[in-house]
C-alpha cells in the first residue's frame, strides 16, 4: 500500500514477538494496522499464550529474542505475550490487571514481571513476586544522531549549543530513564567544565520546551530524530545499537566512552539492571522454566549479542 506524506515520516517498526512472523503473516488475520501505527510494545496472542510477561521496554530486542528461543524449546508453551513499557506502566498494568490500547482493553494477569531494582524491589517487600534475580545490565550511554551528523556534534557540550535541539525521555512519566540520561549527561559535562556545565545540562534536559518523549521513549526518541524535530538525543547503547541495525540509513551515534563497537562506560554513567521475577499465585506450568531460562548462559549470549552485559556466571 502507498503510504501518505504524514506516514512517510514515520519510522516502520519490523515485527516483533516470540512467534515467527511468518506464522503470523500466513494465519491470514484481520489486519487493522496501518503502516506505521502499529501498537509496537504489546506482542503476541494473550488467549493462548502459557507465559505472559509484563517488562521494562528498553532491552525489548533481547527480550524478544529470548522469548523466541524459549518457544523454539518449548513449543507446547504456545505463544509468549510480552508487553515492554516504561517501569511505572508495567507496574499499574501489574496492579490493575489491566492494559489499555487507546479503545482496547486487554485483561491479563503476567506471569513474570521484569524490571529495574526501584519497581521490583517493593513488589518483592509487599510479596507479590518472588525475589528478583539480577540477569542484565546496560552498557551506558551514547548520542543519537542523524546519519551523516548534519549539526557536527561532537562532544556532551555541545549539547548545550542554541543551534542544537535536545531529545529526551519524558522526567514526568519516564522518570527511571529521565534520571539515568539527565543524571549522566550532567556528569559528563561536570568531567568536561566544572559545576555550571553539569547545572546548564540538567536545565537543558528538563527544559519542557525541547522535544520529550510522550510515554515510551525507546519508541518515539528516533521518531523526533527521524521526523527533524530533535537534532540528537541520549540513549542506551543497546538502545542506539538496535536502531542503527533496523534504520541503518536513517541514524548513527557518538560513544561517551570507548567505541561503537566496544562501549566502555566511565563513573560518570549511571547503569541500570535488569531483574526477572516469578509472580507469587500466578506462576502457572512456565513461570518457574521461564525464570529459569533467563538465568541460562543462552540468554546470557543473546543479551550480549544486543549490546547489553550480562550479570549471569
Amino acid at each position: 500500500r502507498p503510504l501518505s506524506p504524514i506516514q512517510k515520516m514515520i519510522l516502520e517498526w519490523p515485527y516483533e514477538g516470540a512467534v515467527s512472523p511468518g506464522t503470523i503473516e500466513d494465519s491470514k488475520a484481520g489486519d487493522l494496522c496501518v503502516p506505521g501505527f502499529t501498537v509496537a510494545d504489546v506482542h503476541g496472542n494473550p488467549a493462548v499464550a502459557q507465559i505472559k510477561i509484563f517488562s521494562d521496554g528498553n532491552h525489548h530486542m533481547a527480550l524478544e529474542a529470548a522469548c523466541r528461543r524459549f518457544l523454539e524449546i518449548h513449543p507446547e508453551a504456545q505463544d509468549v505475550f510480552y508487553m515492554t513499557a516504561p517501569a511505572t506502566t508495567i507496574r499499574d498494568a501489574f496492579e490493575s490487571g489491566l492494559i489499555r490500547l487507546g479503545n482496547l482493553t486487554l485483561s491479563v494477569e503476567p506471569n513474570i514481571f521484569v524490571g529495574p531494582q526501584k519497581v521490583v524491589g517493593p513488589l518483592h517487600e509487599a510479596g507479590k513476586i518472588s525475589e528478583p534475580r539480577a540477569f542484565a545490565q546496560s552498557r551506558g550511554l551514547v548520542l543519537l544522531i542523524r546519519k551523516g551528523n548534519p549539526c557536527n556534534i561532537t562532544t556532551v557540550s555541545d549539547l548545550l549549543r542554541d543551534d542544537v535541539r535536545v531529545a529526551c525521555s519524558n522526567p514526568t512519566k519516564e522518570k527511571s530513564s529521565f534520571g539515568v540520561y539527565s543524571e549522566t549527561l550532567s556528569n559528563l559535562a561536570r568531567s568536561e567544565g566544572g559545576d555550571d556545565l553539569a547545572d546548564a545540562m540538567l536545565k537543558r534536559l528538563s527544559d519542557m520546551s525541547m522535544p520529550h518523549s510522550g510515554r515510551a521513549h525507546h519508541r518515539e526518541i528516533p521518531q523526533l530524530i527521524a521526523s527533524d524535530m530533535a537534532d540528537v538525543a541520549p540513549i542506551y547503547y543497546h538502545l542506539a545499537l538496535r536502531y542503527t541495525t533496523i534504520f541503518p540509513e536513517q541514524f548513527e551515534f557518538i560513544p561517551l566512552g570507548g567505541t561503537k563497537h566496544d562501549p566502555r562506560p566511565g563513573p560518570e554513567h549511571k547503569l541500570i539492571t535488569y531483574f526477572v521475577s516469578v509472580v507469587k499465585e500466578n506462576e502457572g506450568d512456565w513461570g518457574d522454566k521461564f525464570a529459569e531460562f533467563m538465568a541460562s548462559s543462552e540468554v546470557a549470549d543473546i543479551y550480549q549479542a544486543k549490546g547489553l552485559k550480562s550479570l549471569l556466571q
